[in-house]
């Protein structure tokens, strides 16, 4: 007889000139990874394409190896979202066999406060997996809503990728601040509970394709300067700040203060800004800045990580960097919105983003192992102006390398890939 090559994929044998593995095979298959990092979105694609994943190496080699107390605290969260989900953890913590179950949704309770990030870290996380639930989503997390050096405020995922979900991938969902925490103290500092709110998702049955490619010009920006048990000026000197800077570039700027009284807010005192800009065809770029990021800084001073003008001189330093990128959405929401872009109908969607972050890359990669999605990305060059007097563009021959390759690592990408067709099972078809 013939001799057959045998070929081992993950720990199943198939021979050469067999059919190819079926979906169903395919879903039986166990990814095995290495390492914690993009670790909510390893277990969030698992879910949703129904694939078993061994993680092993998590911090193996640091002195205290295994899970952190918000990536068990994110495991305990995805327990109660889904039904029939198997979680294996090893003594160590640092390796986990996850068996997805089924997405349930309902009203959901979670304190976060003990795990030392803020609720957007958890929220962003589960943001891919709320329109696929079988009831409509009430989520409650409990913890700090501001924003931290790895997570965004509540403020900034209400005003981003929630207005985007709504009017590019139809998902309707809200979100309520019922209580601010400024700052991610541990639970037995906290007397008067923690911050508070509640997320609402109305399931879907699939998502649609897109084609966004026009980020438009900046119609008007918005934004809110939020305080909790710190005076209420400090609000007030973070608007005028940040609209010193702004006004030169814009007249319709309109940022609120929001000086939440005791009762309204946490024990942990700080202030942050939140600022929105959005364009002529309704794109949002948002960028967020609290206090507690300050005191994370390099500046270690008490006077100058406490400085509200300082505050709002970065966040409006970061928002003009975003609107130079060019993209529909900014960076840091550039992740999620290719991971719904891969996830839509079995069309071709397309979307013009900011320079492509070690965070995208990542996050395409994972989209490639779970789904089989490839994205086609070819940058957009930007024009720049010279010194002509007619006004017209003028290219520099004379540019240096170095001045090349700065420039083309900032253009704008154009992203574009045809989806994996995920359908919600639990959705009836209308």
């Amino acid at each position: 007889p013939l001799l057959q090559k045998e070929h081992k994929m993950n720990k199943r044998k198939f021979f050469v000139g067999e059919d190819a593995p079926t979906e169903k095979k395919r879903k039986g298959i166990v990814i095995r990874l290495r390492g914690g990092r993009e670790f909510r979105a390893r277990l969030v694609m698992s879910i949703l394409s129904k694939r078993r994943i061994t993680i092993t190496g998590i911090r193996e080699a640091e002195e205290e190896p295994g899970l952190g107390r918000d990536e068990a605290s994110f495991v305990r969260l995805l327990d109660k979202l889904t039904s029939g989900s198997r979680v294996e953890i090893n003594q160590t913590g640092s390796a986990l066999k996850l068996v997805p179950g089924f997405l349930v949704g309902g009203k959901i309770e979670h304190d976060v406060s003990r795990s030392g990030r803020g609720i957007g870290w958890f929220l962003e996380g589960l943001l891919p997996l709320a329109p696929f639930c079988g009831k409509p989503l009430e989520l409650i997390l409990l913890g700090a809503t501001c924003a931290g050096p790895s997570w965004r405020s509540v403020d900034a995922i209400k005003h981003g990728p929630l207005v985007w979900l709504a009017s590019d991938f139809k998902i309707e969902c809200s979100l309520i601040i019922e209580k601010r925490q400024a700052v991610s103290s541990k639970q037995e500092q906290i007397q008067d509970g923690p911050g508070r709110i509640i997320f609402k998702c109305t399931p879907v049955r699939s998502l649609k394709p897109i084609h966004a490619v026009d980020a438009g010009l900046v119609a008007k920006i918005r934004g809110v300067a939020y305080a909790t048990r710190v005076a209420p000026a400090l609000a007030n000197r973070t608007v005028a700040a940040a609209r010193k800077t702004l006004d030169p570039y814009l007249a319709d700027i309109h940022i609120i203060t929001d000086a939440a009284s005791k009762r309204d807010s946490a024990p942990g005192p700080g202030f942050g800004l939140a600022l929105v800009a959005t364009t002529t065809t309704q794109r949002s770029i948002v960028v967020d800045l609290d206090s507690s990021c300050l005191d994370s800084s390099e500046e270690k001073d008490t006077t100058t990580a406490k400085n509200p003008e300082l505050l709002a001189k970065i966040c409006v330093e970061h928002l003009l960097t975003q609107i130079q990128s060019n993209g529909i959405v900014d960076s840091l929401s550039a992740p999620l919105f290719l991971t719904l872009m891969a996830l839509s109908q079995d069309d071709v969607s397309v979307a013009v983003l900011p320079s492509l972050s070690t965070a995208c890359i990542s996050r395409l990669r994972l989209l490639k192992i779970f789904f089989g999605t490839e994205f086609v990305i070819s940058p957009i060059p930007l024009k720049h102006e010279g010194n002509s007097s007619d006004g017209n563009v003028i290219e520099e021959d004379n540019a240096d390398d170095d001045d090349d390759a700065t420039r083309e690592s900032k253009m704008p990408v154009r992203c574009a890939c045809i989806g994996a067709g995920l359908l919600n099972v639990a959705k009836a078809v209308t």
